[in-house]
């Protein structure tokens, strides 16, 4: 279990045999037929707040408290890439979008902060570009 609240949680789409769960210090992913978890990724002294999944099953991809966006790869839990100033103060929601298919490297996060601004990216493993900012 986790040891504090629980913000979000998410099902890769085409899955629903595993799911994802933001919280306190870590994400962790859970196995829905074996009842347990299978990965706890740990950042510490942090607040996760949103996850998500890529439609591939690549990425997961996850709002904090410290005004980043992080991806890591869900095999792993290393980190796959990090947008550092992604909002002035918290990250406190996430959604990917307008994916080409479900295998390209290339697609679309809509991210929302604490400040109330509304941010949409253009992402792929070596590059993630803020392409508007709304507020």
């Amino acid at each position: 279990c986790h040891f504090g609240e629980i913000h979000d949680v998410c099902f890769p789409r085409k899955s629903s045999e595993i799911f994802v769960t933001a919280s306190e210090q870590d994400i962790r992913v859970w196995s829905v037929s074996e009842k347990r978890e299978l990965l706890r990724i740990n950042v510490p002294n942090t607040t996760c707040y949103a996850v998500d999944v890529t439609p591939s099953g690549g990425s997961i991809v996850s709002a904090w408290s410290d005004g980043k966006i992080r991806s890591f790869y869900p095999e792993s839990g290393k980190l796959q890439f990090m947008i550092p100033d992604a909002h002035n103060d918290a990250v406190m929601t996430l959604a990917i979008c307008n994916c080409e298919d479900d295998n390209s490297s290339l697609w679309h996060l809509v991210s929302g902060g604490k400040d109330g601004t509304v941010r949409l990216w253009r992402i792929n493993e070596k590059h993630q570009t803020m392409v508007h900012s709304m507020k």
